[in-house]
């Protein structure tokens, strides 16, 4: 085997033999480098695997909560839309509260706007004439139509802050106690003597 170097010496077989050990233990070395190397980077595989799938199922989360939110938004607007197309309603214990207030005062004299822009003001305009007409004062219905800044909701109206009519400040309390949210504005083009209780459109929420 003469071609194997160093196979008829004893130097250079010795030689060889310690190369090959030598050899051999970096071999070995090396292999114990890779398999540490290879189980650091698996562990590290696994570690961006599990964040990958982390992120994923937060946006995945995300994305259903994000429809969620969507989901309530929408039925939000239709139950304010729903609300708002409804008609206003004098409910029988709010009636009932204002009849037995107003017998509790002198009779008073209001005259009630309802505006013919809004489609509920008329018939919520009788249903309070009602009530007014059961506490033992005198009103009555017109219809009308406001301009100004603001036309929606509930309000008294008299000529004079300083001078109003006995009925205005009695019926404007009683009104808010049972939760109507009545305000107060003047016009100094009405009759002095007149307490106008004005319906406008129905107030956006």
């Amino acid at each position: 085997m003469t071609f194997i170097p160093g196979w008829n010496s004893v130097e250079a077989a010795a030689k060889w033999h310690r190369g090959f050990e030598i050899a051999g233990f970096v071999a070995f070395g090396l292999l114990l480098l890779f398999e540490i190397l290879a189980y650091v980077y698996g562990n590290r595989k696994d570690t961006l695997v599990g964040i990958a799938d982390q992120r994923a199922q937060q946006k995945m989360q995300s994305e259903i909560d994000t429809a969620n939110l969507e989901v309530a938004k929408a039925r939000r607007a239709q139950k304010q839309a729903e609300e708002q197309a409804a008609p206003r309603i004098l409910a029988q214990g709010q009636r009932n509260a204002i009849v037995v207030a107003l017998t509790r005062h002198a009779s008073g004299s209001v005259v009630i706007k309802a505006s013919i822009n809004a489609p509920d003001a008329r018939a919520y305009a009788e249903q309070i004439l009602a009530a007014l007409h059961a506490g033992g004062w005198t009103a009555r219905v017109d219809n009308a139509m406001f301009t100004g800044l603001d036309t929606s909701g509930l309000w008294i109206t008299v000529r004079d802050a300083a001078n109003p009519p006995a009925a205005a400040p009695v019926l404007q309390q009683i009104l808010n106690s049972v939760g109507l949210n009545i305000r107060a504005q003047i016009d100094p083009s009405i009759p002095g003597d007149e307490t106008w209780f004005c319906i406008g459109s129905k107030p956006i929420h």
